[in-house]
């Protein structure tokens, strides 16, 4: 302990000599004078300043941070700045500046034109799924796969897995719906044919083993599958629902539209029921998305009409809770402007839904409007709206709300100018690059502010079909990820990419 003492007192008087020498500051390492717009001036020539390092957990459990707080948040690898309100991570600058997105693709001998990558993306607290559902398996074309990358301790993201269905077949188009929770990873193929119906669809579950290994688990078709209804247009999983791991897979094109539900009990993905609310009527697309948060899930039929206001394509959101073994319709969220589109996103995190409506401006001169509900008991009540004005620089034809998530207090949502579907081809989209917003909700808790603009980083030619920037986003624990699949890498068109970025 003495030395202890010693050793601060020498410090001390070290700081107390050079400080009473050069007056205005202090150096600490060569002994120069410190610059004189500096406090304190730290000189080194072989050596960097290293501020106290902390998990997220401990940086957020700081009492009272003073604005201007630094520290080195090691689960993120980088340093945090506290403004007075709120942690921002320094590599990402300010709120409410525009970024750009770092962007990540396949390596070139893997790149092919219109492979598609980044069609659908998942992500979660250390992992993330790509699917790339125009990737050729061998001799068969657009057979489609998917990529698992992951979060290595710098910071950087990398592939550990990609994955082929177990049967592949030519436009089966498998990784265009892909989904993680926990140890579970789903991806559909779509395209799939079973039997002599073509497109009736497959849904393939995989298992994390080992060092970062998947393996397939199970596989399932529908029970009574059918031409041309894509089973796994959507699919969702979720580890931790009360009864057991849940997925849900989506059949819009099955007259009305269907979900069912599968469960795992006994060690194996046993159906449970299928979703479908006794008002649908053919057409309406019911499980164009579909999300799921431990016992809430939410189901949506964007094509359906409003018949309370005569609204053509008006749209709609069902919302489900378990209970008893089984899942119970608990509300229905419905569009109120006709041909919007209404479901077109869904996500569900705890409280809150976002349904988004691409296809309708709610007033003149605007663009679409994306919608937030949270749950009030066994009611789902609107809790604001958001849309941006054409005189910011966006119109219509940007699409907003193609894609939308929600992550603890934040809201992403995508402006691709467009949409890729299942069948590989593209449709409604403009000559405009994507930009994806991220909205950040206020301290009341009622309202989303704008807090990011990450912007593709290369310009798209007029003459030219645009990137798909923000065809689907994920994000979680502020990690995100950006669909790109359309994008030319390297000189291979519609190769596909994705970007990957944190914000706090």
């Amino acid at each position: 302990m003495m030395l202890n003492r010693i050793t601060f007192l020498l410090f001390c008087a070290v700081l107390f000599f050079q400080s009473f020498g050069y007056s205005q500051g202090v150096t600490i390492g060569s002994g120069n004078a410190p610059h004189k717009s500096s406090i304190l001036d730290l000189q080194s020539t072989n050596k960097g300043f290293l501020p106290p390092r902390l998990t997220a957990v401990q940086r957020k459990a700081i009492p009272s941070p003073a604005a201007g707080l630094v520290v080195f948040d090691t689960d993120n690898r980088q340093l945090f700045l506290f403004d007075g309100s709120q942690w921002l991570p320094l590599s990402a600058g300010s709120a409410s500046n525009s970024i750009t997105a770092a962007q990540q693709s396949l390596p070139a001998a893997e790149l092919k034109t219109a492979g598609y990558f980044g069609a659908d993306v998942a992500i979660n607290e250390t992992y993330a799924v790509i699917g790339a559902p125009r990737a050729d398996s061998g001799t068969k074309l657009s057979a489609g796969a998917f990529y698992v990358y992951k979060k290595l301790n710098t910071g950087a993201w990398t592939q550990v897995a990609k994955k082929f269905a177990s049967d592949p077949q030519e436009q089966a188009y498998f990784g265009m719906s892909v989904a993680i929770s926990g140890n579970y990873i789903v991806a559909s193929a779509p395209g799939y044919k079973s039997g002599t119906f073509y497109a009736a669809g497959k849904v393939y579950v995989f298992l994390k083993g080992a060092a970062d290994t998947w393996t397939l688990q199970t596989s399932f078709t529908r029970a009574t599958p059918a031409a041309a209804e894509y089973f796994g247009f959507n699919v969702t999983v979720s580890a931790v629902t009360t009864g057991g791991p849940v997925i849900i897979a989506t059949a819009p094109y099955s007259g009305t539209g269907i979900a069912e539900v599968y469960q795992y009990t006994n060690r194996i993905w046993n159906y449970l029921q299928t979703l479908k609310p006794a008002d649908l009527r053919t057409g309406d697309q019911f499980g164009f998305e579909v999300d799921i948060d431990k016992d809430y899930c939410v189901v949506s039929a964007p094509s359906q009409d409003n018949l309370t206001y005569n609204y053509t394509d008006a749209g709609a959101a069902y919302v489900f809770v378990y209970g008893g073994g089984a899942w119970a319709q608990q509300f229905k969220l419905a569009g109120t402007t006709a041909k919007s589109l209404f479901g077109f996103s869904v996500c569900i995190r705890g409280n809150l839904i976002v349904a988004t409506a691409p296809m309708a401006p709610p007033y003149t001169n605007t663009t679409a409007a994306v919608y937030l509900y949270e749950r009030r008991t066994t009611d789902w009540a609107m809790l604001t709206y958001i849309f941006l004005y054409n005189q910011q620089g966006y119109d219509g034809t940007n699409w907003l709300g193609i894609s939308a998530t929600l992550d603890n207090s934040y809201l992403m949502v995508s402006m691709p100018g467009g949409v890729l579907y299942h069948s590989g081809g593209s449709s409604y989209y403009s000559f405009k690059a994507g930009t994806v917003l991220v909205y950040k909700k206020n301290p009341e808790g009622n309202y989303f502010n704008l807090h990011k603009v990450i912007n593709d980083n290369e310009a798209i030619a007029i003459s030219s079909n645009q990137n798909f920037f923000g065809n689907s986003v994920g994000m979680k624990n502020g990690n995100y990820i950006i669909g790109i699949p359309y994008k030319n890498v390297n000189g291979v068109s519609g190769a596909g990419t994705v970007a990957f970025g944190f914000i706090e």
